[in-house]
């Protein structure tokens, strides 16, 4: 899959696409990455930077509630998920991205090999 997405301080607007983005890992989960947060949402201005999803497999975990608390236990169950030895994928570290379907809705999306 791979979409653009723009960074940016535009007002968003009730049908507004939002994303947090997770990219440029330096190795796994224990080194630097960037994160950005996005919208679909196009824009003119010279502050404008555009995010590029990597193409390939992705796994999706979600959650419904309160936010910020639910996007913290989705979280928490990914890294669950990659920690358990029976685990049967293996996260790519090239980008993983959250998306925020409405105020209490939100599906992580995690790259795998």
């Amino acid at each position: 899959m791979a979409a653009i997405l723009h960074r940016h301080s535009a007002k968003l607007t009730p049908s507004s696409q939002v994303y947090g983005v997770y990219t440029h890992y330096e190795s796994d989960v224990t080194g630097e990455f960037d994160v950005y947060a996005c919208t679909d949402l196009q824009v003119t201005s010279s502050e404008i930077e555009q995010t590029t999803l990597a193409t390939g497999n992705y796994l999706r975990f979600s959650g419904k509630g309160a936010m910020p608390q639910t996007v913290i236990d989705v979280w928490g169950q990914v890294w669950q998920y990659f920690s358990n030895e029976q685990c049967p994928h293996i996260r790519a570290y090239k980008t993983d991205y959250e998306f925020y379907k409405n105020s209490d809705e939100v599906e992580v999306f995690i790259s795998v090999e």
